[in-house]
């Protein structure tokens, strides 16, 4: 049955009943827009999730983005017309302090597309000064609207609506173990729909100027890109997202609602595989179709097998899982003080900041070296001879270096690695004697490539892209 593809099939099955996509407020659909974050607060209930920097500035911020409404208000004016408009909503700075994008900058396009690049910044980002903050206009009329909602109030929801959403977050309380408030609903539902209106201003003029025939975008769910999309959608320009990340059991990827009201997702979803598709339920307005992983392939190219002599266990952290890891790993420290072993302790971003408070058992281990940089995974990948984790999307990445062995810890939210455990691609272990097991048993001299039942990744993604955008491009 579908739903035993997701742990979250309550949720799924109640907004159907309910009729949650059909909500209005001011004009604007809003149950899309807010279902991922109520989603994601029932998936990592129990992260830590790293605050803003203390030394944030409210009022620099404000101004920047005054600033840069006005220095960018004539961009538009002498732009060229484009093929594709390439949305990036997350953007970071390289080592050599470059712009950098793990998604389009491995793309390479063909050079007979025109293409632009816009930057959807938000105060999210790292790069809060980025010279490409296009969209400051939009965010300029949303802290306008802000100071008013706090002095004058705002349009309060339907009140049936109100009372539907109330029964439907109590119901999803008891299931998940959640706890929910509805004014904060309430409230996060009015500044949604601000941000979507304003936004979407800003884009359909951007693209009324430009003129394009394609976007894309990923993430579809971040709350720029249903603007984007929406405005794309009413000006009938195509949109196609590219997939990001894992998006087996990835709440933002299914729907047993199939019916189009309410709902803005790309035209196009461009994943990584075959198998990746069957993972999913979207409507059928919504094309999925397997091109392969460009990223991938670059970083397969840049950091290829090293000859490793001594035993390199590298282990992959993440938000929801980092105290069940970091004290096994201590364990494992401890258990394999007499090996010659070394542990690679690899932090998610979010966790650098304050990994030492924590994590305290990570300080002043014997034979682990923990990884607070921006060293790259798969620099990582081409020195390990074991990778060792809780749930990661960097393990199915993992599969693509034959020669590595992948250990699944059993602890804390693990399921979403199950796929690779039922096919013979990952080993699980529950307790660290089971890890020095695994590791007496290992013959470093001949280890043996996995075979894969199902398809992760279709080949030449530079290519496969190319063609589908030439081919929507030609469909009109």
């Amino acid at each position: 049955m579908d739903h035993i593809k997701t742990p979250y099939y309550d949720f799924f099955k109640l907004e159907k009943e309910m009729k949650l996509f059909s909500f209005q407020h001011k004009g604007v659909y809003y149950w899309q827009l807010i279902r991922f974050g109520l989603l994601k607060k029932i998936t990592i209930s129990n992260a830590q999730v790293s605050g803003r920097k203390a030394d944030r500035s409210i009022a620099k911020e404000i101004l920047g983005a005054y600033r840069d409404s006005n220095r960018t208000r004539k961009a538009y004016k002498k732009a060229k017309k484009v093929d594709v408009i390439r949305i990036r909503p997350i953007v970071t700075l390289s080592k050599d302090g470059k712009l950098d994008d793990h998604q389009y900058d491995h793309m390479e396009l063909d050079r007979s597309l025109r293409v632009m690049d816009l930057y959807a910044l938000g105060d999210y980002t790292n790069v809060p000064d980025c010279a490409e903050y296009t969209l400051s206009q939009a965010e300029a009329r949303l802290i306008i609207w802000k100071i008013k909602r706090k002095i004058l109030g705002e349009k309060k929801l339907d009140i049936k609506q109100k009372e539907s959403l109330e029964r439907f977050l109590k119901k999803i309380d008891e299931i998940y173990g959640t706890r929910s408030e509805i004014d904060i609903i309430e409230d996060d539902i009015q500044y949604m729909v601000a941000s979507h209106r304003f936004y979407k201003e800003r884009y359909k003029k951007i693209f009324a100027e430009i003129s394009p025939k394609v976007i894309m975008v990923y993430p579809y769910y971040d709350e720029h890109m249903f603007s984007a999309m929406a405005a794309a959608k009413e000006m009938g320009i195509k949109s196609i997202e590219i997939q990001h990340g894992r998006i087996n059991s990835h709440g933002a990827y299914w729907y047993e609602d199939q019916g189009e009201e309410g709902k803005i997702l790309p035209d196009h979803f461009f994943v990584y595989g075959k198998w990746w598709i069957e993972q999913i339920k979207l409507p059928a307005f919504c094309k999925p179709v397997g091109v392969g992983n460009a990223y991938l392939e670059s970083q397969l190219r840049l950091y290829p097998r090293m000859d490793v002599d001594k035993m390199t266990v590298s282990v992959f952290s993440s938000l929801q899982n980092g105290k069940e890891l970091s004290g096994f790993v201590a364990q494992l420290d401890a258990l394999t003080y007499k090996k010659d072993i070394q542990i690679l302790y690899k932090l998610h971003p979010n966790e650098r900041r304050s990994w030492k408070t924590d994590y305290p058992c990570l300080v002043d281990l014997k034979k682990t070296k923990v990884l607070d940089d921006e060293t790259s995974v798969y620099d990582i990948f081409s020195r390990s001879k074991v990778v060792l984790g809780i749930n990661s999307t960097t393990f199915f990445e993992a599969t693509a270096y034959k020669e590595i062995r992948i250990l699944i810890y059993l602890k804390g939210d693990h399921s979403p690695m199950k796929p690779l455990l039922d096919n013979g691609l990952a080993v699980g272990i529950s307790n660290a004697e089971e890890f020095v097991q695994f590791l007496d048993s290992l013959d470093d001299q001949t280890v043996k490539e996995r075979t894969v039942d199902f398809e992760l990744w279709e080949g030449q993604a530079k290519r496969n892209i190319s063609d589908m955008i030439f081919k929507i491009l030609n469909s009109g």
